[in-house]
């Protein structure tokens, strides 16, 4: 989704990495791709469950309440929806990583 203002994608994955660091061991990596204006955060995780992973998109909602005026995308990468597939195939070449810290 495209920024509606002047928040800045950085500002984003950085309240969305604090949000995440609060989910013990699950999170394995995130990562931010900006294409044309649209923003989408990739969130790699341990294999969890449907009502694990609904939590993370809960945790996105920091962002909606710190900035209400940007529009961006989450995808969750969950190696039990990749059968036999390293889930990180899934993402962009030009995905940036955002944790861990490259």
């Amino acid at each position: 989704m495209a920024l509606k203002s002047e928040v800045r994608p950085e500002e984003l994955g950085r309240r969305l990495q604090e949000a995440l660091a609060e989910t013990g061991d699950i999170v394995d990596g995130l990562w931010m791709t900006i294409q044309r204006g649209a923003v989408s955060f990739w969130i790699l995780t341990a294999p969890i469950d449907a009502a694990t992973q609904r939590g993370l998109y809960e945790r996105t909602s920091v962002l909606y309440e710190r900035f209400p005026q940007a529009e961006f995308d989450v995808h969750v990468l969950n190696p039990e929806w990749f059968a036999g597939t390293d889930p990180t195939l899934a993402l962009p070449s030009d995905a940036k990583r955002l944790l861990p810290s490259a």
